[in-house]
């Protein structure tokens, strides 16, 4: 335990500008020389009305056509790939995932000849009458990795983006003021500046008040968490958070998550968040001060699970109840469905991420007969994004609530003005979504 300095209250904001987000930085040159300096971003777009298809020789010896399975590829080529994903009603749709293109002017000139070829493959395919097309077709796109495979276009594509990335604690934090949309005080002209980011990645968010997937309400509890921490818990106890902004941005991720799980879902349990980890949260937690996290797990994490507490008396969240309390797959009528994921309490997920283990994982589910619905929630485990600044990395996320473009014409500059965004947050540049970076060729 540390020695205690009490100097009173301190409120929420004045504590985090004094303090800088904290995750663990290289202890030497040597160490930054031997790792990649650079960080990454990636995109997926789901065409959710196109299936994906392939035939088969049934029990009887005849050909018929089956859904592919989730992942399953049809064709590649050095920026992007073809593969299938999975459907809550049995079918594979189209899914189309690029590289991960570096945060810097090559990242960009390749990310933007990658937008180039994407929207040639979908312009061939005008006007996009019913059709199923052998994936040899496209030989000229790829290489075929998925023989006797087909996609089944059904008009023109309902694309939605999702996109991957690694960030700081303090980008993450930029991210959600940015996309939050009721915040206390907002400025008039910041908030025209951050309408067009709203309205193209929190899309969902708008709209889902109730179910905690706003970003802004994340935040706000999040607030009041440590808020509340720092006037009920000993001076003792609270001083030794060597930065609160880090906590607030874990807190904030979390919440994101909790939130959602207490209400409901209406389709899969990846839907839980609107910015996923990819990292698994063992990972993330360790990213806090050494000191912070002496104490947190000090005394069988007494601490840390004080802390999560208030959220029964903020929002009757208790820690005994199942993370996913609301359940899964709310439209379905097999209520055993629902409710298959409730083995996992908010207190063992919390608890073990603090001690090294992701239970929200296909990895370390408690009932391995139903954790693959878990899909990619913290599947990378321990794996990070390179940080000139950070020998262990940051964490990797991946924004899930964007809307779906007008048209695939939407996909150049959506891509551009996405990895712009990033790109300004990690390196604290202060440009929203939709405005031009400086120095990046656009």
């Amino acid at each position: 335990m540390h020695q205690c300095v009490s100097y009173g209250y301190v409120s929420l904001y004045s504590a985090i500008s004094k303090t800088k987000p904290f995750i663990q930085k290289a202890s030497s040159r040597k160490g930054l020389d031997q790792m990649p300096l650079q960080a990454k971003i990636g995109f997926e777009f789901e065409v959710g009305n196109w299936e994906t298809l392939k035939e088969e020789n049934n029990t009887e010896g005849k050909p018929h056509k089956v859904s592919l399975k989730k992942n399953e590829q049809l064709l590649k080529n050095e920026f992007f790939e073809l593969k299938a994903d999975e459907t809550k009603d049995d079918r594979s749709d189209l899914e189309i995932a690029t590289k991960a293109f570096e945060e810097n002017e090559d990242g960009f000139r390749e990310l933007k000849h990658t937008a180039k070829l994407l929207n040639e493959f979908f312009s061939s395919l005008e006007p996009f009458d019913e059709a199923h097309l052998p994936v040899e077709k496209f030989s000229g796109v790829g290489t075929i990795t998925g023989q006797s495979t087909q996609i089944v276009v059904s008009g023109p594509p309902h694309i939605k983006p999702q996109v991957t990335m690694g960030m700081t604690f303090g980008s993450v934090i930029s991210l959600f003021e940015d996309l939050g949309t009721q915040q206390e005080g907002e400025e008039k002209q910041l908030k025209i500046r951050r309408e067009r980011g709203r309205r193209q990645l929190a899309h969902q968010s708008e709209h889902s008040v109730r179910s905690g997937q706003r970003f802004d309400i994340a935040m706000q509890y999040a607030e009041e968490m440590i808020e509340q921490a720092s006037l009920e818990f000993d001076t003792c106890e609270i001083n030794f958070f060597k930065s609160r902004e880090s906590l607030y941005a874990v807190t904030m991720i979390l919440l994101n998550y909790l939130l959602k799980g207490k209400y409901g879902l209406l389709t899969y349990p990846k839907a839980i968040a609107s910015l996923i980890s990819r990292t698994d949260f063992a990972t993330v937690i360790n990213m806090l001060h050494p000191d912070d996290l002496e104490e947190l797990r000090d005394d069988h994490g007494k601490l840390w699970l004080r802390y999560w507490s208030q959220l029964e008396k903020m929002l009757n969240m208790k820690l005994s109840e199942p993370v996913f309390e609301g359940g899964i797959y709310l439209k379905m009528d097999n209520v055993a469905d629902k409710h298959m994921l409730n083995c996992l309490t908010r207190e063992k997920w919390l608890m073990g991420m603090l001690n090294g283990t992701d239970y929200l994982t296909t990895k370390h589910f408690p009932n391995p007969q139903v954790a693959e619905e878990l899909e990619s929630l913290g599947e990378w485990g321990s794996k990070t994004d390179a940080h000139p600044e950070f020998h262990s990395g940051v964490p990797i996320f991946e924004l899930r609530s964007a809307q779906v473009l007008q048209d695939h014409y939407s996909i150049p500059p959506f891509m551009q003005e996405a990895f712009s965004y990033i790109y300004s947050l990690n390196k604290d540049m202060g440009f929203k979504f939709g405005e031009i970076v400086p120095g990046l060729p656009h």
